[in-house]
């Protein structure tokens, strides 16, 4: 048996996705303020059905292999360095945005198969045992998401007691 995991890490900021796991997109980011609408961003991914995957992709979305668990903590930490962040009334950092820590997990098995050929080998003894190996892939998903809350700075500034978040 063998193991893999991959991390990717996105961030979906006003309808745009953006890898934070990629400098060069952190820069396409506009200096850290927010494309203004009709504004085009190469750090801007796009997503894409995959037909033959049956499920959504992100295009050019970095992934990184990871050979331990402290590797993916580093990522991740990487990550949310790159995170858009504002402050608002009810918190310092907000992310006003959705983020999405991808893990995939690969599991290969090889199974060696042995057939009998029916040929005979060079010392004559009639059967040829031939190995051939085949290899299974098991692959899963997990996703781990930070939705964006719903603060309503203008209904809570100056209420310390936070009730009217909880209305």
């Amino acid at each position: 048996h063998s193991f893999s995991v991959r991390v990717s890490f996105m961030q979906i900021y006003q309808e745009r996705i953006y890898d934070l796991l990629n400098p060069a997109g952190m820069v396409g980011m506009l200096g850290g303020r927010p494309p203004k609408p009709g504004e085009d961003n190469a750090a801007n991914l796009r997503l894409r059905w995959d037909a033959m995957k049956g499920l959504f992709t992100v295009e050019n979305l970095f992934e990184f292999e990871c050979g331990s668990f402290e590797e993916v903590l580093d990522h991740y930490a990487a990550g949310v360095q790159n995170k858009q962040v504002a402050s608002t009334a009810m918190n310092d950092q907000s992310s006003r945005s959705h983020t999405i820590l991808l893990l995939t997990l690969t599991r290969r098995t090889e199974d060696n198969v042995r057939t009998d050929c029916g040929v005979a080998d060079e010392l004559g003894s009639g059967a040829h045992i031939n190995a051939a190996s085949s290899c299974r892939e098991v692959m899963s998903n997990l996703a781990l998401v930070d939705l964006a809350g719903s603060e309503r700075a203008a209904a809570t500034a100056g209420r310390e007691d936070g009730a009217a978040r909880l209305k």
